[in-house]
């Protein structure tokens, strides 16, 4: 049970012994024999190596978005989807950077200036955390992709 991610030293002493107990009744109920875990610890360096890679991937797409790059033009150099490009951006802002040009996202929104005032007024109203709510509010007149970006912009405009 300690490789099992999240469970330590407390939660076995705590829940060990049920869990295994129930476990094993079950396997013994349904015929199903133990599997020996052969997972080594060089997987979770390479796991470790991997978030890294991630890390140094994300800088580049927020340097190449800071450097004017449109996110089309950037999920087609990174083989990605807008969204994934998205996302990298959502993390940075979250993560209490700012972004040099946020206008560029309201522009790539495709909103009248009434939608986005619209949109960050709802954004303030119900928080960036879901868009749902903002999205409802709104009354289902700003798509998603749209509120995505938006909700950048706007966490930007939070980090002054």
């Amino acid at each position: 049970l300690l490789r099992i991610h999240g469970v330590g030293q407390a939660k076995l002493d705590k829940y060990g012994d049920h869990f295994l107990a129930m476990i094993t009744e079950y396997c013994q109920q349904n015929n199903i024999g133990e599997v020996v875990n052969t997972q080594t610890a060089s997987k979770a360096i390479v796991s470790k190596s991997s978030s890294a890679n991630s890390s140094s991937r994300s800088a580049e797409i927020v340097s190449a978005y800071q450097a004017g790059k449109s996110i089309a033009s950037l999920a087609k150099q990174f083989k990605v989807k807008d969204g994934t490009i998205i996302n990298h951006l959502y993390r940075y802002v979250q993560d209490g950077h700012k972004l040099e040009q946020p206008t560029l996202l309201m522009e790539q929104s495709g909103l009248s200036q009434g939608q986005i005032d619209s949109a960050l007024a709802a954004f303030a109203k119900h928080s960036h955390q879901r868009l749902k709510p903002v999205y409802d509010g709104l009354n289902e007149q700003v798509s998603y992709d749209q509120l995505h970006l938006l909700r950048i912009y706007f966490v930007n405009q939070l980090a002054e």
